[in-house]
């Protein structure tokens, strides 16, 4: 239990960070845009949450368990957000690139995956990036939208989290992969349509393989 305390002390750190760097000065985005965007950050949340259970099963454990002793983080940002990833939790942890997690995982599953990330390039109100952390045996996948879904956390004011994990406890109130892809209000969200399916498509074919040009 205390591994567990800690890595939700460390999302409520690094978080706080968060809201005090992107409440501040930022402009907005249309609600229409949001609520397109938010479609892809589930679909994106499924995803990889799909990928990390595939790893998990050629190898027994998670994508760099057991590589430190500290929390690793890796941020899921292409070359428009990484900027936005500077402001760190204050105490010691590791930083891993994404194109790290994408060979690693490549070479476990024995072939490319697809590279998705959130589709608003500069923050407002929240993260425009996706976080993948490790801490001892506890995982934790993070993605920020901007409506109230019943499966996610409010943070502050457009800025909800919607977090699964292997270790979900009252503290960190995160929730297994499978229950969350399991819930109907979850697949019922993930199913909407999205009003400019072209302008979204054509985000996401930008950056499929973006980390092969940055190696």
């Amino acid at each position: 239990m205390k591994t567990y305390s800690k890595t939700s002390s460390s999302i409520k750190t690094i978080c706080s960070f968060f809201v005090l760097f992107l409440v501040v000065g930022c402009s907005g985005t249309s609600t229409d845009f949001q609520n397109d965007a938010d479609i892809l950050r589930l679909q994106h949340l499924k995803y990889y949450a799909e990928i990390l259970d595939k790893y998990k099963k050629v190898t027994d454990k998670y994508p760099f368990q057991g590589r430190n002793d500290v929390p690793i983080y890796v941020h899921i940002a292409n070359d428009e957000q990484i900027e936005f990833t500077k402001k760190g939790p204050p105490y010691p942890h590791e930083v891993i690139p994404f194109n790290d997690f994408v060979r690693e995982v490549e070479s476990v599953l024995g072939k490319e995956i697809n590279e998705y990330y959130d589709p608003q390039y500069r923050p407002v109100y929240k993260p425009n990036f996706y976080i993948y952390l490790i801490n001892s045996d506890t995982f934790f996948l993070a993605v920020h939208v901007h409506q109230p879904f019943p499966f996610a956390k409010k943070i502050a004011e457009h800025y909800y989290k919607i977090e699964v994990s292997n270790h979900p406890t009252s503290q960190n109130q995160a929730i297994l992969p499978k229950k969350l892809l399991a819930s109907p209000e979850f697949n019922t969200e993930l199913s909407k349509p999205v009003s400019k399916p072209g302008f979204f498509k054509e985000r996401e074919n930008k950056y499929l393989h973006y980390s092969k040009s940055t190696n």
